[in-house]
């Protein structure tokens, strides 16, 4: 009997400690409601994120203007019985040898693909500032 009635206090505590920490006695203005309501949007967070993106994609596309440099190194070995990669024929011996290449490259003119690509991604981003600025105001 004891028991149940260490249980029920215990209950009636949890409870009414959880009631005073839902209620907020603190009282919002018209723009902290707005703020809220603004900070919560997903649109507006997914508004916020395509601006992000796009203007990752903007300065992707400012940077393929540049050449492109390349470059590869890669060692190989031949333990005990191989073929010497020099004269052909099979040696007893252990046979290092690396390879090393660079790579380059340029665009000279590709039919104002660049130029076209650099154009659009502003226009998207303009879009999207815009976009979520229509948002906003909804």
């Amino acid at each position: 009997m004891k028991i149940n009635k260490t249980l029920f206090c215990v209950i009636i505590t949890c409870f009414g400690s959880f009631q005073s920490i839902c209620q907020n006695n603190q009282l919002l203005s018209l723009e902290d409601c707005v703020r809220l309501a603004m900070n919560r949007n997903n649109n507006l967070k997914r508004g916020n994120l395509e601006i992000q993106k796009n203007a990752i994609y903007h300065e992707q596309a400012l940077n393929s203007v540049y050449p492109s440099v390349n470059a590869s190194l890669s060692p190989s070995g031949n333990l005990g019985r191989s073929i010497d990669p020099y004269s052909n024929q099979f040696v007893d011996r252990n046979i290092f040898s690396t390879s090393l290449a660079i790579n380059s490259n340029f665009t000279i003119f590709n039919g104002f693909q660049i130029q076209n690509g650099i154009n659009q991604t502003s226009i998207n981003q303009e879009i999207s500032q815009l976009s979520l600025e229509s948002m906003k105001t909804d």
